[in-house]
């Protein structure tokens, strides 16, 4: 049987199912899965835009947009905040594995196979950890999915469509700076085509393009006119500075260079299907030593492809988010190498075995995900009752003012606001004192350097440590100097029925 084979098409019913099923799935890990201090940040900005603003009032560590998103979601509840952002990044997730679905159909791949193909997207441990995570991984990852369908409507049918697929694409660039690269890959096919095809069309298209991206990008200029030393820091100075700072503090300076980058880069597309899909594009590319259908699509997604891996390797140090921007032009890709390519090719014992044991391996995570699950703490469920318990404990207590913490994950629910200062939870924290004092204060931070200092002047209602204090990468407990200053004014330690929290109140 040939990899694509198949003696009965789908019915769009069936494939609805399946994607309920894996919609249902996706939502039920996004619940239960436990919290991940990465998520830090992207909860507190949803929680503080409703009353400052980024960049001018609290530091955010990367462009905005997904703040204006995920701040009227926050606000619709004072006590599920957390559950319905966290479900929000599912459903994006869900959305991307749909649209990868619908550019396969627009590709003229069969039902069957793209579905299957559709599927191996949950199945990749990157995208698991986007979709499940509170990040501003599942967003970008739409907008530039839904960039990619809107390509493929222009190639094939409107150039009007690249109005709107340069928009999109531009767009995830205001959520997430690393999709720049995938965006400049579609600028270089419209050169391309340019090149090659020499008319007026060409050049209408690529003006199409760089209209919708500059109308995307407009905001973006807007916001940061605001502050702009704040805005420049967030988005471009801090990962150019801080990971290195914090890597060599903990004595991981060989995780910086780019043997460490290009191994961690093959573990992460080992842990599901992902490195198998990027394989059989090769073989299929080598085989036929050209694009036997659909060229101009084949072309560009070729290009997201390369720009996907090089989007993956120029963070330092490399995670397995930064794969995210490969997956879906990838997926894609697969469906129609199938489809042209590979139509017809049989798979020997050993291909078909590595693609079974990579199917395998990306059912491992959701399912170490759902076991943790089952001892109930440090998840979205057990992070919702804390943070009700601490709003309880603190209106008991008469308490009136903030909590600071750099934990802003588990203090969301609890009805009291965040400290601004601690917007981005321990991340500026843990390398500030490379900053300045006086700039630190311009940028509305604290370091361990200058928070005695800013507690004092500003005595915070309550302090929420416990979740920062050991990290299997910090050697540094990073709460300390919370707890520290908490204990030596006299605040009163609460230690949370759900979770790890200690709440210290203050007297």
């Amino acid at each position: 049987m040939t990899l694509a084979a198949t003696k009965t098409e789908l019915s769009r019913g069936r494939v609805a199912l399946a994607m309920g099923a894996v919609a249902l799935l996706m939502l039920g890990l996004a619940m239960v899965t436990r919290l991940n201090h990465d998520e830090s940040q992207y909860f507190a900005a949803a929680e503080l835009a409703a009353r400052w603003q980024p960049f001018v009032d609290f530091l955010h560590l990367q462009t905005p947009y997904q703040i204006y998103v995920a701040a009227p979601i926050a606000a619709l509840s004072d006590e599920y905040s957390l559950l319905m952002l966290r479900a929000f990044n599912s459903v994006m997730g869900v959305a991307t594995i749909a649209l990868v679905y619908a550019c396969q159909r627009l590709l003229d791949v069969e039902r069957r196979t793209a579905l299957l193909v559709s599927l191996l997207l949950p199945l990749t441990h990157s995208f698991q950890f986007g979709s499940v995570m509170f990040r501003n991984d599942a967003l970008p990852a739409f907008l530039s999915a839904a960039g990619l369908l809107l390509a493929l409507l222009a190639v094939r049918r409107s150039a009007w469509w690249w109005l709107f697929s340069g928009a999109a694409f531009a767009a995830a660039i205001g959520v997430k700076l690393s999709y720049a690269l995938p965006a400049a890959a579609v600028g270089l096919y419209h050169v391309l085509n340019v090149a090659r095809r020499r008319d007026r069309s060409s050049l209408l298209e690529a003006a199409a393009t760089a209209a919708g991206a500059a109308l995307a990008l407009a905001p973006l200029l807007v916001i940061r006119s605001g502050a702009p030393e704040a805005f420049d820091y967030g988005v471009l100075g801090y990962g150019a500075e801080a990971p290195f700072h914090w890597y060599r503090a903990n004595g991981y300076e060989h995780r910086l260079g780019l043997g460490s980058k290009l191994l961690d880069t093959a573990v992460i597309l080992l842990r599901g299907p992902a490195w198998i899909a990027l394989a059989l594009v090769l073989f299929g590319w080598w085989r036929t030593k050209k694009r036997k259908g659909h060229a101009d699509a084949a072309l560009l997604l070729d290009l997201l492809i390369v720009a996907g891996l090089i989007a993956a390797l120029l963070p330092t140090p490399t995670w397995q988010q930064y794969l995210i921007p490969l997956l879906p032009p990838l997926y894609v890709r697969l469906g129609l190498t199938l489809r042209s390519e590979l139509a017809g090719y049989r798979p020997g014992k050993l291909v078909s075995g590595l693609l079974v044991l990579s199917l395998v391996v990306g059912l491992a995570q959701p399912v170490v995900w759902l076991v943790e699950a089952t001892r109930g703490r440090n998840n979205a469920l057990s992070a919702t009752l804390e943070a009700r318990w601490m709003g309880r404990e603190l209106k008991a207590a008469g308490a009136e003012g903030e909590i600071a913490t750099l934990s802003p994950q588990v203090t969301l629910d609890s009805g009291y606001a965040l400290d601004r200062h601690f917007a981005n939870g321990p991340f500026f924290y843990r390398s500030g004192d490379a900053v300045p004092a006086a700039r630190q204060a311009r940028l509305n931070a604290v370091s361990p350097a200058t928070l005695q200092r800013h507690l004092e002047r500003s005595p915070p209602a309550a302090i929420v440590t416990g979740y920062e204090s050991k990290d299997h990468i910090d050697r540094h407990n990073l709460d300390d100097g919370l707890r520290n200053f908490a204990r030596a004014n006299g605040y009163r330690l609460q230690r949370s029925p759900y979770g790890d929290a200690e709440l210290y109140i203050r007297p």
